[in-house]
């Protein structure tokens, strides 16, 4: 096995751990703004934290950006490995 392709294992496998925590840390926001909208039944409008959900609604769609490109990434580097 080269050098090369020994780089190139190691750039997948760290494509692919930037990729889990990229999905761990999307589920998370989206659970933290599923909790925040769960308790508009019970709070007052008026004191809903709307600017934090969507906060975190914003933060998890930047967020799934970057996943799409780590996932075109990760394509890229298994054809080559392929």
């Amino acid at each position: 096995m080269n050098s090369v392709r020994l780089m190139l294992k190691g750039v997948l496998a760290d494509l692919k751990k930037q990729r889990l925590e990229a999905e761990v840390t999307i589920a998370a926001k989206i659970r933290a703004v599923r909790q925040i909208l769960a308790t508009a039944s019970l709070t007052p409008i008026a004191e809903l934290d709307l600017a934090s959900a969507a906060t975190l609604m914003a933060e998890a769609s930047d967020l799934k950006s970057e996943l799409m490109e780590i996932r075109r990434k990760i394509g890229v580097a298994e054809g080559e490995l392929a």
